[in-house]
């Protein structure tokens, strides 16, 4: 959101920002990924405990205490089952650091993977030509055996030629056991593929025939529930497969974006990556619905109301400084279609 009450009222950094449910009291856990207070301009992600299918959920948005410390909880806004969130926000040669352990996405030595303006705040991206440009998050922390979920924004900065362009993977580095997601061109079409690669070789999977803009950010998603793998466009399932026999083990213990085109060391795919977020559980159909439209249609998702004054308010859960009297403004009424 663009809000001039916000670029009026609010602290520069946006510490006095913070969010409570519906009684205006219980203060939600919730993360500054993008404050702009010259414009208002917010980006902000907040967890909340159910979203209803079928009525409005309101929260309510506080800001105008200048005294107010820092009140992010950025750890608690991703539940315990994600083993990894990158923003892929930081600066034009910088390692994207992951939300949940700290530790960075790595880029190849000497390369820059550069910031641009993408889907959500800002995106790493590798440019429009094949060259040698990778990200690695080696970490145990990433192994998958059973269920999982991983979802990432995407566009292709140039059309991509013959070949077969890993984008975003969970796997082994070595073994290439475990998630792998392809772009592939290849006799005149160009797909998404979607792998589960496993012991003994084995491999399921899921094609499906799309050409990406160069233009266009697209959301993709895949999911393991321990029986079938699904793949998602734009939150809506565009294939799945019944798993076959074997298994992917916890060694998997890897993160690559940008990786290589098929089986050689050189040539690396040319796009762009935002919002990496990957989960050890399965996530529901209308749970890749949801995350893609309240990252996509902003502006059908929610609606704000108008601004009001509370003297009382912040949030049980505020710091002191926040509760005083005076001065704190409320945005009623943000409304989750």
């Amino acid at each position: 959101m663009t809000d001039a009450d916000l670029a009026a009222e609010a602290q520069a950094d946006g510490d006095d920002i913070l969010f409570t449910s519906s009684d205006g009291s219980t203060k939600l856990d919730h993360e500054i990924e993008l404050y702009t207070t010259a414009t208002g301009r917010l980006t902000a992600w907040v967890r909340i405990p159910t979203l209803d299918y079928d009525n409005d959920t309101v929260i309510y948005m506080y800001y105008g205490n200048s005294g107010a410390t820092n009140q992010q909880n950025p750890t608690g806004v991703w539940d315990s089952n994600y083993k990894g969130v990158w923003h892929m926000d930081e600066a034009t040669g910088a390692n994207r650091v992951d939300e949940i352990s700290s530790f960075a996405m790595v880029e190849e030595t000497g390369i820059d993977i550069d910031r641009i303006s993408g889907k959500i705040g800002y995106a790493a991206s590798a440019g429009t030509t094949n060259t040698n440009k990778r990200m690695e998050y080696l970490s145990s922390n990433l192994g998958i055996n059973t269920n999982y979920t991983d979802s990432w924004w995407m566009k292709v900065n140039t059309e991509i030629g013959t070949g077969v362009y890993r984008t975003v993977d969970r796997r082994d580095i070595t073994t290439l056991i475990g998630s792998i997601t392809r772009y592939e061109y290849n006799s005149g079409t160009r797909r998404l593929v979607f792998w589960r690669a496993k012991l003994g070789g084995t491999i399921d999977e899921i094609a499906y025939n799309i050409t990406l803009g160069t233009t266009d950010w697209y959301h993709l998603a895949v999911t393991y529930d321990g029986t079938t793998l699904r793949g998602y466009v734009n939150g809506v399932e565009v294939g799945n497969t019944t798993a076959s026999g074997g298994g992917v083990t916890s060694a998997v213990e890897g993160m690559t974006a940008f990786a290589r085109m098929g089986p050689t060391p050189i040539d690396y795919a040319p796009i762009a990556i935002d919002q990496i977020e990957s989960s050890n559980t399965y996530r529901s159909p209308d749970w890749i619905a949801t995350q893609y439209n309240s990252q996509s249609a902003t502006s059908t998702f929610y609606t704000i109301g108008s601004e009001e004054t509370d003297t009382t308010g912040g949030g049980s859960g505020a710091t002191p400084t926040v509760k005083v009297d005076g001065g704190i403004k409320i945005k009623g009424g943000v409304k989750f279609k």
